[in-house]
């Protein structure tokens, strides 16, 4: 695995280092760490072997540079097989896990997992427990994000530019998700990850600058209500280097730091805020 330090930082953010996850990876499609940051976990559509879930050690916690490559779990014809898998999230037991796939036969579906042992995906019982993320639209549909509590869950529409966001009856059970509310973000292009800070009340948003399309952009946007969507309204936006489609971003649990997944260079990035 290739690491480096430094390279093209904006004026708030300093890019720290970077790991290459080529190998495995030929094309990442999800990641997020564990809370603690001694975990990450990331998927590809295409990899050794493709379509697949992979778990790493961080043995310095929130340390790219010290992560080493550790399990995986390969997909079933129950679950993500060869349709696109484009969101992972973990409940924070670690005990389910949750896969977002965005293609074929079984598009828009959020499919729930069990780990007999919490946070090891080796443990892994693969499940036809599923929720469909209705009223999407057209192109795309990426990344996944739960609230603190389980009650809410969101995804990416890249083409039609929307924040989806879902209510889910009985917190963590993903057989009880229905469609709740979308956002319009087309003020960014091809927007690819989010996540929330703050208990809620802030949302950042991975997208591409819309007057020069190379360049990465950052949007901040608050919600005056905790990840209520429709509450949100656009703050700010910091330029982050040019690169690869970012297909998930995640903040270090103080907020010291954050986390970006590139597509096609295939590097998970590590910043200080």
């Amino acid at each position: 695995m290739q690491k480096g330090n430094g390279g093209e930082s904006s004026p708030s953010s300093s890019l720290d280092a970077y790991v290459d996850l080529s190998p495995p990876f030929t094309v990442v499609s999800a990641g997020t760490f564990k809370p603690d940051g001694t975990r990450f976990y990331g998927m590809c559509t295409l990899g050794t072997p493709p379509e697949s879930l992979f778990e790493w050690k961080v043995p310095t916690a929130w340390d790219v540079t010290s992560i080493v490559e550790t399990d995986y779990t390969s997909s079933t014809t129950s679950d993500w097989s060869s349709i696109y898998p484009a969101g992972i999230a973990f409940k924070p037991d670690g005990l389910s896990c949750y896969v977002f796939v965005e293609g074929g036969t079984n598009a828009n579906k959020i499919y729930q997992h069990t780990l007999t042992t919490a946070w090891d995906i080796n443990t892994r019982i693969a499940s036809s427990s599923f929720g469909l993320v209705g009223n999407t639209t057209t192109g795309t549909t990426l990344n996944l994000n739960f609230n603190s509590s389980g009650t809410k869950a969101y995804v990416v529409e890249d083409v039609s530019m929307n924040i989806v966001e879902c209510d889910l009856s009985t917190a963590w059970q993903i057989s009880t998700l229905s469609y709740s509310q979308e956002l319009d973000v087309s003020s960014e292009i091809n927007p690819r990850s989010l996540t929330f800070t703050n208990s809620g009340t802030k949302m950042y948003v991975m997208g591409r600058d819309p007057s020069n399309t190379p360049i990465i952009r950052k949007y901040l946007y608050t919600l005056s209500t905790a990840y209520d969507i429709s509450t949100a309204s656009p703050t700010s936006y910091e330029i982050i280097q040019t690169g690869g489609s970012t297909v998930a971003i995640q903040f270090k649990t103080d907020l010291t730091k954050f986390y970006l997944l590139r597509q096609s260079n295939e590097y998970l990035e590590q910043y200080s805020v």
